[in-house]
């Protein structure tokens, strides 16, 4: 169909111009010039006229140019959306709101995670400070304490004097931290950044309290210290005052002057060890000094238990001795002597053992079991070497080598009604000093010696 106003182009011409055009770019400036040359130049275009083909080209340049796409200025990018709107609502929208949903999505679940994260910063803050709170009112009681105890105790002035300084240093710890803990205030209205700066509060009272600790923990020693070294110092004194009565030996007095030196330093250890070894000599002091009574109450115990002229000589002498020596060695001798002269028992029979001789089977020993009794018929243990083992051992039962005639004949005696009629052994008579053997010989014109005993069968 032909535009109003327009000339139909001729078909003819058309055909050239179409064909003339291929390769063309109609967005190019130089469209129409390219291609009224292209036309000009084409083989059919001899057979038409020059004017009806520049016409014709001219003609569908115009029609080619008007559907080219302008350049992308602001109003045609304008004008393009617009024309555009309801399919780039469409392309947009959909995913906006997708976008603005996750957006309020998150932002819920944010406010929600925020108030969880308060909560439990509120639930920390809130247990620290009931902890730090019960431990500031213990160590409080603790300071009150340790300062009855400075102020009752009898120290050393210079350990006095140090332990009331850290006790003075604890109690303006304590009261740092009994401020700022006061200086919280409510936790319940507080955002989650405020509590969790109060957290960083608390770890100062942490420290302020970890301080008060120590503080006390050193004026306890100290104070400990001062009344240790105070009391050696009186244990000091008192045993000098009680060594000075028995003309004590140089060795006494430099023990004493390095005691006070060591308290003079607060050298507590040394001190204590200064003082028992100045208590060992008061002691062996004391003893000296009491031995010559103790001389003269053993030899009188001797004295009076035995009419022995040898036993009482030999108690004499001892005595002598033990009193130009100062020895309380012989002292012990006396006393065992006494002893030995108080014991009254006897060795009674209560059967037989005999035993191979050194694991021989042609060899054989006898033996007489016996027990040691006192007067009440009551057991007594005795020293006795086993002649087998060559070991000495404490038992009130043991067994005497005797011959073979006297083991027989106690056998017989015991196999005639099951009683061991000759039953005396031997016996110890008090005021003696030795055993006496009584038991008779094979023959009976003499006694059995002792010749050897064992403790094991």
């Amino acid at each position: 169909m032909a535009v109003p106003g327009r000339e139909a182009p001729d078909p003819r011409a058309l055909r050239v111009v179409l064909s003339a055009a291929r390769g063309l770019n109609p967005s190019d400036a130089a469209f129409s010039t390219q291609l009224d040359s292209a036309v000009r130049n084409h083989p059919e275009a001899g057979g038409l006229e020059p004017a009806l083909l520049a016409r014709t080209g001219a003609q569908y340049a115009d029609a080619v140019r008007g559907f080219v796409r302008p350049q992308a200025s602001t109003g045609y990018v304008l004008a393009g959306l617009y024309t555009r709107r309801r399919r780039m609502a469409i392309m947009l929208g959909i995913p906006l709101l997708g976008i603005i949903g996750w957006g309020l999505l998150w932002k819920y679940k944010e406010n929600i995670d925020q108030e969880e994260r308060r909560t439990a910063v509120l639930i920390l803050v809130s247990h620290q400070r009931t902890f730090y709170q019960e431990r500031l009112n213990a160590l409080k009681a603790d300071t009150e304490r340790t300062g009855i105890l400075l102020r009752g105790d009898a120290c050393d002035p210079r350990l006095a004097a140090k332990a009331s300084d850290q006790l003075k240093a604890a109690v303006a710890a304590l009261d740092t931290a009994r401020g700022q803990l006061e200086s919280l205030g409510g936790l319940e209205a507080k955002s989650e950044p405020v509590l969790r700066r109060d957290t960083v509060q608390l770890g100062k009272v942490k420290e302020l309290l970890d301080d008060v600790e120590t503080k006390l923990q050193l004026s306890t020693g100290f104070r400990v210290a001062g009344r240790e070294i105070q009391t050696g110092r009186r244990a000091l004194e008192n045993l000098k005052r009680e060594g000075q009565g028995f003309e004590p030996p140089e060795s006494f007095y430099t023990l004493y002057h390095a005691g006070v030196g060591a308290a003079d330093r607060g050298d507590t250890e040394r001190l204590l060890e200064l003082v028992n070894d100045l208590r060992g000599h008061v002691r062996d002091l004391r003893e000296a000094a009491a031995l010559p009574a103790k001389l003269d109450a053993a030899l009188k115990r001797v004295q009076s238990l035995t009419t022995l002229e040898s036993v009482r000589s030999k108690a004499v002498a001892l005595h002598r001795q033990g009193v130009a020596e100062r020895s309380t060695a012989v002292l012990k001798d006396l006393d065992a002597l006494a002893e030995r002269l108080g014991e009254e028992y006897t060795f009674v029979v209560t059967g037989g053992k005999w035993r191979y001789r050194n694991d021989n089977p042609s060899l054989k020993t006898y033996y007489l079991i016996v027990e040691a009794r006192d007067g009440q018929g009551k057991l007594l243990p005795r020293r006795i070497q086993n002649e087998e083992t060559g070991r000495w051992e404490s038992t009130s039962t043991w067994g005497e080598r005797v011959p073979f005639a006297v083991y027989e004949r106690v056998r017989v005696d015991k196999q005639d009604n099951g009683v061991i009629d000759e039953k005396l052994f031997g016996r110890k008579v008090r005021g003696t000093l030795d055993d006496e053997l009584l038991f008779p010989s094979e023959d009976r014109s003499a006694v059995v010696p002792r010749v050897g005993q064992i403790t094991k069968w």
